[in-house]
């Protein structure tokens, strides 16, 4: 199961500031963003000295077309030296 990922949301006003967005899942601006997902998760973790998350297909096809709500690739690192390491999984954008 993804886990949900917190966009900043809002809307970037010139000198850089943001506007507050009234809830994380809708987006005051009417863009949509789209990347491509081609890399499959068992290169991805070697390239980032990363281990899977159980459950993770090492073979995941790709997608030329990953639009919010979708799941996408992403590491996560511990902030301590507690012997954990860097995790590939899946999460939820948007």
């Amino acid at each position: 199961m993804p886990r949900e990922a917190v966009s900043l949301g809002g809307t970037l006003l010139p000198g850089g500031t943001r506007t507050p967005c009234p809830s994380p899942y809708i987006a005051p601006s009417p863009m949509c963003g789209r990347i491509a997902l081609y890399t499959p998760p068992l290169r991805m973790a070697r390239l980032l000295d990363a281990t899977l998350a159980a459950g993770l297909d090492p073979e995941r096809p790709p997608s030329w077309n990953v639009g919010p709500t979708r799941t996408l690739l992403a590491m996560t690192e511990p902030a301590d030296d507690a012997g954990r390491h860097r995790v590939l999984d899946e999460y939820r954008w948007g």
